[in-house]
């Protein structure tokens, strides 16, 4: 995986935890640092260390494994602790749904609604030349942006793997954070949405 990505405790041919024990279903450590797991045939991958937000560096880095991903349709395995959490955890309900949940209050109802309302493309982006489109869904209703500031595809292009909120402009802050694209985690901001790999169902509808 990229520098700005988390440590792996496994990469798997297939998602199905039967066909997982398979000889030859699990691929070698030496493909994780290959950066295309992808390419290799990964469909299921477990992250090696729980995602805690108190840890803000270590936290946009296991986040940016899983948004990235997840915008390839991968099954992820990881965990989350949302207590030191500056956000509700819808923010993140567009991302593949954890395997365990603390930090928040009725863990077990919020996991069961965050598995039962996921589905892939519900916070996405798509780059063109000179703009970028945003969908949202995550609060059910679709939010549409359009982002053609070349100040705010700068800002994007940095918050992609997590950026040190001083080193963006404080408006494009302010504004990509009212619409919840932007996550503050510690003195890091990160960019939520994840790029579109391809259309599951009619663009229409998503």
């Amino acid at each position: 995986m990229r520098a700005d990505h988390a440590a792996l405790a496994g990469v798997w041919l297939d998602h199905d935890n039967e066909v997982r024990q398979l000889d030859g279903m699990r691929l070698a450590e030496s493909v994780y640092a290959d950066g295309d797991l992808v390419g290799h045939g990964a469909r299921h991958v477990a992250l090696a260390a729980a995602v805690d937000f108190a840890d803000a560096g270590a936290a946009v880095k296991a986040l940016t494994t899983v948004r990235d991903l997840t915008s390839h349709g991968l099954a992820i395995d990881w965990r989350v602790d949302l207590e030191s959490a500056w956000f509700d955890w819808k923010v993140l309900s567009h991302l593949y749904p954890p395997t365990e949940l603390t930090g928040v209050d009725r863990p077990t109802e919020v996991l069961d609604l965050w598995r039962a309302k996921y589905y892939l493309c519900k916070c996405i982006y798509r780059a063109g030349p000179g703009f970028l489109q945003i969908r949202d869904r995550r609060w059910e209703n679709l939010a549409r942006f359009t982002v053609h500031d070349p100040r705010y595809l700068e800002a994007i292009d940095q918050l992609l793997s997590g950026v040190p909120a001083n080193r963006i402009p404080s408006d494009v802050t302010q504004a990509l954070l009212a619409e919840n694209l932007v996550v503050g985690i510690g003195e890091l901001l990160w960019f939520a949405p994840y790029r579109v790999r391809r259309w599951p169902i009619p663009s229409p509808v998503v």
